[in-house]
């Protein structure tokens, strides 16, 4: 498998994206535009920890190896 180079450049702090896990109760607020996200090129949401994991088994992720291609939008 080829390298992957993501199109979004780095932040500052090196963060390349990130995954928010928000309670259902507060899930219609817009954590994206809080100030310490700003930096951040990439932020998602997603229901639970456990549908997240089965995302990333479903694509063959394996964090050891850091083989992430990314997950599609389907």
């Amino acid at each position: 498998m080829g390298s992957y180079e993501s199109p979004l450049g780095a932040s500052k702090g090196g963060i390349e994206s990130i995954v928010l896990l928000i309670d259902t109760n507060l899930f219609n607020l817009p954590f994206e535009h809080l100030k310490v996200f700003q930096e951040v090129p990439a932020i998602s949401r997603d229901f639970s920890l456990l549908l997240l994991g089965k995302r990333y088994k479903n694509i063959g992720y394996k964090p050891e190896l850091n083989n992430s291609s990314g997950i599609s939008k389907n």
